[in-house]
């Protein structure tokens, strides 16, 4: 996916050429139809990634050979902000989303040394053989959008869904 999100950096630079000197407004249509498809068949998501990585080819080929110029922008963005609805991951706002459905107290918001220690506050209270605790904090996790992954050797990682 990080092709995805260097390919909505490089559209959001705009330093392209005046004009559309390729067929990239058809192709972009194209792949936002097989896109379409893909996911209205039986949410087939191998065939809806399937258009979107080729696109994503042929548009940074295009970017690179100087045939990708202003008027294909538009086009790109619009199968990008497609392809983000239902992916979300070519936008970096996880914690802004996670707001508006009330998981983090906007005021407060979560940073990774409050995550880090809770995860301590769990790994303590596992330590104590105190799982009702340690599963409450768990679950506070996950309200705030951070899930946790044990590992059989005792470690605990987190990421923010």
């Amino acid at each position: 996916m990080e092709r995805i999100r260097n390919f909505a950096d490089r559209l959001g630079q705009g330093k392209f050429p005046a004009g559309s000197p390729s067929n990239m407004k058809e192709r972009a249509a194209k792949a936002l139809d097989d896109f379409d498809a893909g996911l209205a068949d039986d949410l087939n998501t191998a065939v809806a990634l399937a258009a979107t990585f080729d696109f994503v080819r042929e548009a940074n080929i295009a970017m690179d050979s100087g045939e990708f110029g202003q008027g294909d922008v538009v086009a790109a963005q619009k199968f990008l902000d497609a392809f983000d609805l239902i992916f979300a991951v070519a936008k970096d706002n996880d914690a802004e989303k996670l707001k508006e459905l009330g998981f983090v107290n906007a005021e407060e918001g979560v940073t990774d040394a409050w995550v880090e220690a809770k995860v301590a506050e769990r790994q303590a209270a596992r330590q104590r053989r105190d799982f009702a605790k340690g599963d409450e904090i768990r679950k506070e996790l996950a309200e705030c959008g951070i899930i946790l992954e044990d590992s059989k050797d005792g470690s605990v990682r987190w990421k923010r869904k």
